[in-house]
């Protein structure tokens, strides 16, 4: 026999008692006739008769007996039975025995046999015969393996939606969709009520909302209960304790052993709403102090714009004074080299042939000084003709004063054929070569500013 995974003595007969047959052969009619694996035993346990289904099921399944086992000893089978597929074996063989015996009329255990082509379920009888017959008994197994199998389909899927009813974080409350009478809550629903779960289960709608809220609760909720799926936000619910909280509904209709309910799932959204108000009373003092920040700021701008601006007319109104000033010097040292240039320095320069002695040696500084004086000019010419020698700037210097050839001649103690070739190099430097423009007259735009 296969493991046994129902057991139970019933005094019901579950298969219709054969029509009082007169002997064996009345009764091997009788069980060819139904549609489950039944046979025939004796009071010794031997099997004396057996249906087409009992033959076959023991051909597909491996029974090497010739006609089903006709002949052989089932009681003895069943003690003998060993390995995975043996147990409750003896328990069947048990429930024979006592139907034999009279101590009961019908022994009836439940099975799972394991087979080639998967695990199958039955139902294994033992029942008393009548008549002539009545020292026998009529065993029979009856395959429910369809209907197991959506039993325990239906099994899993009622533990697995259990388990999430129980477990979710959300209260869930099943109520009969014309009374309004509640009747599951899970744990989550008894925590956020403070109810217990079984007081929870027995009370009504209007139990779980303060007074003013009832009205709305009563109307959605006969809305859900005519097949609406809504959701409710915002929705005040009435704790044990008189407390009440925010929640949010949402609910939809479904049918439980045949009535209409109405399924809420409920979200505690206190907290949150808690929170949302916290948020927007930051928010309103941030925005208010933003406000008198940028106000204040405004007000500073402004200020120091209107310092800026006049701190910017005064800047300008000093910068063109010191403009002012500052050409009124530059005026006046020009006028002052232009006068030692043009006038002193080449008065004492021809002075300087006619003495001797202190009295030269007395020119001659006076000279250095007032070209000292004048060395802007060549200092300017320098930056600007870097490849110019120290000579050159000196005739330069000299041209710009109005000094002939002859006159620089004298004064530098060269010749005059040295001062046209310096004046050639010096005209190639300054790029008027093989040009008729006078040196002299070009040399007075380079015009130093004399307090640079």
């Amino acid at each position: 026999m296969p493991a046994l995974s129902k057991r139970q003595i019933q005094s019901a007969v579950p298969l219709p008692d054969p029509p009082h047959p007169a002997g064996l052969q009345a009764a091997e009619r009788f069980i060819h006739v139904l549609p489950w694996h039944v046979a025939v035993i004796d009071p010794d346990g031997v099997i004396r008769a057996v249906n087409d289904a009992w033959r076959q099921f023991g051909h597909a399944n491996g029974l090497r007996c010739p006609n089903g086992g006709v002949g052989r000893n089932y009681l003895r089978v069943c003690h003998a039975a060993q390995g995975p597929h043996s147990e409750g074996a003896a328990e069947a063989a048990a429930g024979i025995q006592s139907v034999l015996s009279k101590q009961a009329p019908l022994f009836t255990m439940e099975y799972r046999l394991p087979t080639p082509a998967g695990d199958r379920w039955f139902v294994f009888r033992a029942v008393a015969m009548n008549g002539h017959a009545s020292n026998h008994v009529l065993v029979g197994h009856e395959d429910v393996t369809d209907r197991k199998r959506t039993e325990l389909v239906l099994a899993e899927s009622e533990a697995r939606y259990r388990a999430l009813f129980e477990g979710a974080g959300e209260g869930i409350i099943l109520a009969d969709a014309h009374t309004r009478s509640f009747h599951y809550a899970n744990p989550a629903a008894a925590r956020m009520l403070g109810y217990p779960p079984e007081e929870l289960a027995h009370l009504h709608l209007e139990d779980i909302h303060p007074p003013p809220a009832i009205p709305r609760a009563v109307a959605h909720f006969d809305a859900m209960a005519q097949g609406q799926d809504l959701t409710l936000t915002d929705m005040p619910l009435l704790r044990k304790d008189g407390t009440t909280f925010i929640a949010d509904i949402v609910a939809s209709r479904l049918t439980v052993d045949g009535r209409p309910h109405v399924a809420g799932f409920f979200t505690d959204v206190s907290r949150r709403k808690a929170a949302e108000q916290k948020l927007h009373e930051y928010r309103a003092h941030l925005e208010a102090t933003i406000a008198q920040q940028t106000h204040a700021l405004r007000a500073q701008a402004d200020e120091l714009q209107r310092a800026n601006d006049a701190l910017q007319r005064k800047n300008a109104a000093l910068t063109e004074v010191l403009a002012s000033i500052e050409e009124r010097q530059r005026d006046v040292g020009r006028r002052i080299l232009t006068n030692a240039e043009q006038t002193v320095l080449p008065l004492l320069q021809s002075l300087l042939p006619g003495l001797s002695g202190r009295h030269r040696e007395t020119m001659e500084r006076a000279l250095g000084e007032l070209r000292e004086l004048t060395a802007p000019f060549a200092h300017a010419l320098q930056r600007r003709f870097a490849d110019l020698t120290p000579t050159e700037l000196r005739v330069c210097t000299h041209l710009r004063q109005g000094l002939s050839s002859k006159e620089i001649a004298r004064v530098e103690g060269i010749s005059t054929g040295t001062v046209h070739r310096h004046r050639e190099s010096i005209r190639r430097k300054l790029g008027l070569a093989n040009t008729a423009t006078n040196l002299a007259a070009h040399l007075q735009q380079y015009d130093p500013d004399p307090l640079a």
